[in-house]
């Protein structure tokens, strides 16, 4: 799938299947990944800030092309106001 450029911001993209897809220079800052399969999936200079990813991360800020380290989905501050609350700012890494 060709989808570089998408604006991707806040999907809900849970179980995915996006092997192979273009996602080169998209927004997905704030997307959920979560055990979407992402093989050979092209992440050239995609916003990935805050997205959680297949295995559960949450991707730093600045995450551009790669999920750089950020805050475990169970490392979240549990503010009581459902799952997508809390922080998603990196724990200090």
């Amino acid at each position: 799938a060709n989808l570089s450029g998408a604006n991707l911001t806040n999907a809900n993209l849970p179980k995915a299947l996006l092997s192979g897809a273009d996602l080169s220079h998209a927004r997905l800052s704030g997307a959920d990944l979560s055990g979407a399969d992402l093989s050979g999936a092209n992440f050239s200079d995609a916003d990935l800030s805050g997205a959680t990813w297949p295995d559960g991360r949450i991707c730093g800020a600045g995450s551009l092309g790669e999920c750089k380290k950020g805050a475990a989905a169970s490392d979240r501050p549990n503010t009581g106001r459902g799952s997508r609350s809390g922080s998603r700012m990196g724990t200090g890494f």
